[in-house]
């Protein structure tokens, strides 16, 4: 769960996503999805599939203004 202070983002609030894959070569490619919002309830989702299995890492970034 991502959390601010202890607490999750407020609700509306906006999440940058990115997803990073090292390929075979050990050279890491990360891609960068669309805007999230958050849910009254604190929850997010979005959607990947990714064209080959592998190991995948997601990073969340929330930007308190």
């Amino acid at each position: 769960m991502l959390v601010v202070d202890g607490r999750p983002p407020t609700p509306g609030a906006t999440l940058k996503v990115w997803r990073t894959v090292t390929v075979g070569d050990g050279t890491p490619s990360t891609t960068p999805f669309p805007a999230v919002s958050v849910s009254d309830d604190g929850s997010y989702r979005f959607t990947d599939a990714p064209a080959t299995a592998d190991t995948y890492a997601y990073a969340y970034a929330y930007i308190v203004q």
